[in-house]
């Protein structure tokens, strides 16, 4: 394992959450798919997202005695204080496109996990039809 997969490795595992158990198999396969896109030069775009569904966001207003960690969890206070940045990211190769909407108020972490998880299930996907292929065309 080369230096800068370990470090994704540990970020992924730091970062992610999962079960017990199942979290440095997920992290290890974020870490590869991360590799994967710098590999194949995947460039993801990041847009905002202008008709967004936040309603679920109101239940912070009907919420009178959070206690600091629900406020933490949830941000209430957050969520009253200002507009969200809501975006959409989509990535594409050989054909092939993933794509994610509804990110709320993402920091560069949370991109960079989301952008791992896209990455991961667009080579699954090229990698899947690839093997049909193979398969339909063998004889």
């Amino acid at each position: 394992m080369t230096k800068d997969l370990q470090q994704a490795f540990r970020f992924f595992h730091a970062n992610i959450g999962g079960v017990v158990g199942r979290i440095a198999i997920d992290a290890i396969a974020l870490a590869r798919a991360e590799q994967w896109a710098r590999d194949n030069d995947l460039e993801f775009q990041w847009e905002y997202e202008d008709d967004a569904d936040l309603s679920w966001c109101d239940r912070c207003e009907h919420i009178k005695e959070c206690s600091t960690q629900y406020r933490s969890w949830f941000g209430c206070d957050h969520y009253r204080s200002h507009e969200h940045e809501v975006l959409w990211v989509r990535v594409e190769l050989d054909g092939e496109q993933v794509s994610l909407g509804g990110i709320v108020d993402a920091d560069r972490d949370y991109r960079r996990i989301i952008e791992a998880q896209l990455a991961e299930e667009l080579h699954d996907g090229l990698m899947g039809l690839r093997r049909m292929y193979r398969e339909c065309w063998a004889d």
